[in-house]
């Protein structure tokens, strides 16, 4: 009876998703999905790292914001990606509204955005000017 619980549980362990491994929400997966075929032309013929769509409260909230890394997402058959020049992509964050919903709220060309810990984590941004930081201040994202 005791082995049969422990192999039990120990599938379960297996089978249940960690938390690095979650689901995008709804509003997540189609803004992705959205950016993807804008970059590519169709977001069959895109790519994106498993870092190019994080979810995370960027606002303090306690609600998931989303950045969006276009350096992250690649093209098929080598096709450029439109939302990237010769050294720098699109970085964009998207904050959640009271409905659930994702909307527009910061948009800058950079090679890399990185998400700091912390109640109202800071963006670091790096492009080809340097790096910089951004942080909500309760109504838009500034330095």
């Amino acid at each position: 009876m005791i082995r049969t619980a422990t192999l039990l549980a120990a599938a379960i362990a297996v089978l249940t998703p960690s938390v690095s491994q979650a689901q995008p929400s709804k509003a997540g997966a189609y803004v992705a999905k959205e950016q993807m075929a804008e970059a590519c032309g169709s977001r069959k013929r895109a790519k994106a790292a498993s870092d190019a769509f994080q979810e995370k409260d960027l606002t303090g909230d306690g609600r998931p914001d989303l950045l969006v890394n276009h350096r992250k997402i690649r093209c098929a058959k080598k096709r450029k990606n439109e939302r990237c020049g010769p050294k720098n992509c699109t970085i964009q964050i998207y904050v959640r509204t009271k409905r659930g919903l994702l909307k527009p709220a910061f948009e800058v060309l950079a090679n890399d955005a990185k998400i700091s810990g912390g109640e109202k984590p800071t963006i670091i941004i790096t492009s080809s000017l340097g790096t910089g930081k951004v942080r909500w201040d309760g109504k838009s994202f500034g330095q």
